[in-house]
């Protein structure tokens, strides 16, 4: 009987974890290049059957639609990789291309991290008229080539850890992207469906409730087999 209650417990945390990630996503829906995250459970296969516990929490990698601004410094990739960035804590990687150019010229970030070529920061002369960006990821302002980006990929993707604002950490060595798609003037959106992660948190709700309802149900049968016991042994 303790150990049922010990599992409808151990299985509404991992609701109430379930659901953090999920009004996550939610909140994200509008955040550029944003990955939805996964809650898998042990004994589960699609994070909504009930269980002891949370197996993993996971990143789901798949693209998201292409969103078209027209501004030249907006950037999607399309496939797979990252864009390289510098930041304070080392090189991070990100699919948000909302990017701009500093008061030095340099391509930076909505945070104003550089975003590396090749061979480092890129810097634009922009009174040479708007950049182009071709789809192997070669930048040119006029016919002047300025900076190749440096766009990586991992063997593993779960090497890769979020550390907000878009930004990702890796944990393994990454190599040059292939197959990918430079797309000038585009910007990605998140991989979020409103809908169904709504659908997601509605039924994780629901498994929370059942088990309220089993801690109760069990509560309840042991406080009579207790008092039972404690009359038949007067």
């Amino acid at each position: 009987m303790i150990r049922g209650i010990y599992t409808s417990a151990s299985g509404m945390l991992a609701r109430e974890l379930a659901q953090e990630v999920l009004a996550n996503n939610i909140a994200n829906v509008k955040t550029t290049g944003f990955k939805r995250d996964k809650v898998y459970f042990q004994g589960a296969l699609d994070g909504i059957s009930s269980a002891e516990g949370v197996l993993k929490v996971a990143t789901d990698y798949r693209e998201g639609p292409l969103i078209r601004t027209d501004n030249p410094l907006d950037l999607a990739i399309q496939g797979r990789g990252f864009f390289a960035v510098e930041t304070p804590w080392g090189i991070r990687y990100t699919r948000d291309g909302h990017f701009s150019v500093n008061e030095e010229g340099v391509l930076v970030t909505t945070d104003g991290h550089p975003v590396l070529g090749e061979e480092g920061s890129i810097e634009l002369d922009l009174s040479g008229g708007p950049p182009s960006v071709g789809e192997d990821g070669t930048v040119r302002v006029g016919d002047v080539v300025v900076g190749q980006l440096r766009i990586e990929d991992f063997e593993d993707l779960d090497s890769l850890r979020k550390e907000g604002n878009g930004l990702f950490r890796a944990y393994a060595e990454g190599r040059p992207a292939e197959g990918f798609r430079v797309r000038q003037g585009f910007l990605e959106g998140a991989n979020v469906s409103p809908v169904e992660e709504m659908v997601r948190m509605l039924a994780n709700y629901r498994a929370y409730e059942a088990g309220q309802r089993a801690i109760v149900a069990q509560d309840e049968a042991l406080r009579k087999a207790v008092n039972e016991v404690g009359r038949y042994r007067g």
